[in-house]
């Protein structure tokens, strides 16, 4: 039997921060490679592994796109701000601890070493 394939994404969580929310604030995403870390973080990538990533379903923090130029071919000047809000700085931070929880439960030991990161 052939297994398919629809992305690099094994698994992808979304999660209330508050059991009073509407919808959930977080979300964690399971990759099925290890991801590189940033250089200045001087962290190898391991030749066999794989990913969580922390995010926000609902961030406050807004960003802006600017037009440098009325030409299509004028670059666009992006400003991401992210994580510009106090809360979601706060949301992230949770949002890491909760990949490092799962990843560091019982039910992921058969497939885990150790966490190579965050230290």
């Amino acid at each position: 039997m052939r297994r398919r394939c629809f992305g690099p994404g094994e698994a992808t969580l979304y999660w209330k921060s508050d059991s009073r929310l509407e919808a959930p604030d977080l979300l964690q995403c399971q990759l099925e490679f290890a991801v590189p870390s940033p250089p200045e973080v001087g962290l190898s990538t391991p030749e066999h592994g794989w990913s969580m990533f922390a995010g926000l379903a609902q961030p406050k923090s807004r960003g802006r796109l600017t037009l440098t130029g009325a030409q299509h071919t004028d670059p666009v000047l992006i400003e991401p701000n992210t994580l510009s809000e106090p809360e979601d700085m706060a949301l992230a931070l949770r949002t890491v601890e909760l990949c490092c929880k799962l990843g560091n439960s019982q039910l992921f030991g058969p497939i885990v070493r150790r966490e190579a990161a965050p230290l």
